[in-house]
């Protein structure tokens, strides 16, 4: 009996939604750059010890972007020449994305960055119409590319143990 008087009041209690929601606590900070880094919009793709993204300027396309958790400590990745840029995910002191050079026909390059604009390391297949980097971790990366504009999207894996080691003596 006890049972069946906790069931019905359960049941009542939810019937005129006087559950209670959970509440959590958090922080926010706003990662948008400012001064002479300012930009249109902003926008953050991945977490960890660092966030990336891209920045937007008011004219112009995306720029690949990186943070140590403040605005101030804002980098920029993307690369000179190219069009556009966007970090997607980083790990283990690397940020990856893509690239867009600009070159007629040639689609986004999948690219691996080591904290500065300058280590930029180009992941794409030769051959391939474009490919993505989206996550990476212990030497390896991992996206997507196509082998051209009518064909499939496959899955890659990157291991550049050896290249990240490198770029960090340099």
């Amino acid at each position: 009996m006890k049972s069946s008087i906790c069931f019905a009041f359960v049941a009542i209690v939810a019937a005129l939604g006087l559950t209670t929601a959970a509440h959590g606590q958090w922080t926010v900070t706003n990662l948008h750059p400012s001064g002479p880094n300012a930009s249109h919009s902003s926008q953050a793709q991945a977490a960890g010890g660092q966030q990336v993204g891209y920045v937007k300027p008011s004219v112009g396309r995306n720029r690949a972007a990186m943070w140590s958790g403040t605005a101030s400590s804002y980098v920029d990745l993307h690369p000179n020449g190219a069009l556009d840029s966007v970090a997607w995910g980083g790990g283990d002191g690397q940020q990856v994305g893509s690239v867009l050079s600009g070159v007629l026909g040639e689609g986004n390059h999948a690219t691996l960055w080591t904290g500065s604009a300058s280590s930029r390391v180009d992941l794409h297949p030769a051959g391939w119409a474009s490919s993505i980097a989206v996550a990476a971790r212990g030497g390896q990366q991992v996206g997507r590319g196509t082998f051209n504009a009518t064909t499939f999207t496959a899955a890659i894996l990157w291991k550049t143990l050896h290249i990240v080691q490198m770029a960090n003596l340099m």
